[in-house]
């Protein structure tokens, strides 16, 4: 067997292990590699080709990376069983709304939950999430795409669906940075993410 089965035969084991989650490696606070703010991304230069994903509506169709292009996205992973998640999801919705009349600006959740939207749906009536689309990856297959070892993740893509930065773990979508941030992004002619 090839050092990079190998590789992908450990992780797979080590994910049965903790129930076939890529997420249940860490998603709680004392592990929590943020500050809370948009500060916390991790810039990716040169931007990463990530292919055209895709997420399931609860309808049945799908939303394509590429159904995106043109707008610089936020694309940020979450779960039902992850508390972070569910605690920045209110400020993730609060986001959408103010960038949602803006050019060139897409807010995204994608829910992991291996039940899909029947599960990830009473969360969003519950915390009555009025501006994110529900989409669902019940395969997981993000985790194939992107690194998604703590939940939540979000990462920021340009406008030719390319990696730019990666946060792992919470942030508060409420706080002006954040809305800033991405403002800043889609006015730029390049969008690149730099460390702070």
């Amino acid at each position: 067997m090839s050092p990079r089965r190998r590789l992908v035969a450990g992780v797979l084991a080590v994910l049965a292990l903790l129930g076939g989650s890529p997420a249940g490696l860490a998603y709680h606070a004392a592990t929590e590699p943020s500050d809370g703010t948009v500060a916390s991304f991790q810039p990716v230069d040169p931007p990463r080709e990530l292919g055209d994903l895709r997420f399931g509506r609860p309808e049945g169709t799908a939303l394509r990376l590429s159904d995106l292009r043109g707008r610089v996205v936020l694309l940020n992973v979450w779960a039902t069983w992850c508390p972070p998640c569910i605690r920045e999801l209110p400020g993730l919705d609060t986001l959408a709304g103010r960038v949602a009349g803006a050019e060139g600006i897409a807010v995204v959740a994608l829910s992991v939950d291996r039940d899909g939207a029947p599960v990830a749906r009473p969360f969003f009536e519950r915390l009555r999430v009025r501006h994110l689309e529900l989409l669902v990856d019940p395969e997981q297959s993000i985790g194939w795409a992107l690194p998604v070892d703590v939940l939540p993740a979000s990462y920021l893509l340009d406008r030719d669906g390319r990696l730019i930065g990666y946060l792992r773990s919470y942030v508060d979508w409420a706080a002006p940075a954040a809305e800033a941030l991405l403002r800043e992004l889609a006015a730029s002619p390049q969008p690149r993410l730099h460390a702070h």
